[in-house]
């Protein structure tokens, strides 16, 4: 093993956990790395102290319900409350509704502000117009010209 083992692979093999194939090379490598070896034996000497103080805190005599039988004793019935004023119900979900439709409106709609807006005149010409040749092939000149609005009646 060229890298160094992870602490997530060094618990799973503390904890047994490993295939053999991975035994086989964690255990070659622990043989050749001496940083390893010390983060195992580190690993390892945590691990069994969480192990015995979680051993102190389980009574050997608990008894542990089974799962099947908890849910058998005790079924689940869900019960539901109608509110007392029926017409307050009745009204309640078309207006709340059409709030959340006006309060979308208005988060949605660009807000209309007044703008000056600036109108361009575009003109394309050629010089040299060839009927032969497709549109896409013809040399156009584009001219992009802001739009004099002084004549312009409204």
């Amino acid at each position: 093993m060229k890298r160094h083992i992870d602490k997530e692979l060094m618990q799973k093999y503390i904890d047994n956990e490993c295939s053999k194939n991975e035994i086989i090379v964690i255990e070659k490598h622990l043989q050749e790395c001496s940083k390893c070896k010390k983060q195992h034996e580190k690993q390892q000497e945590i691990s069994s102290e969480i192990k015995n103080l979680l051993s102190g805190a389980v009574d050997e005599n608990m008894e542990i319900p089974e799962f099947d039988s908890y849910i058998n004793a005790r079924p689940c019935v869900y019960t539901t409350t109608r509110p007392k004023n029926r017409k307050a119900a009745i009204w309640l979900l078309p207006v709340t509704a059409a709030a959340c439709i006006i309060l979308l409106l208005i988060l949605i709609l660009p807000k209309t502000s007044k703008r000056n807006d600036i109108e361009y005149n575009i003109s394309i010409y050629t010089e040299n117009y060839d009927a032969n040749l497709p549109f896409s092939e013809q040399d156009y000149i584009i001219t992009i010209e802001p739009w004099d609005n002084s004549y312009r009646h409204n």
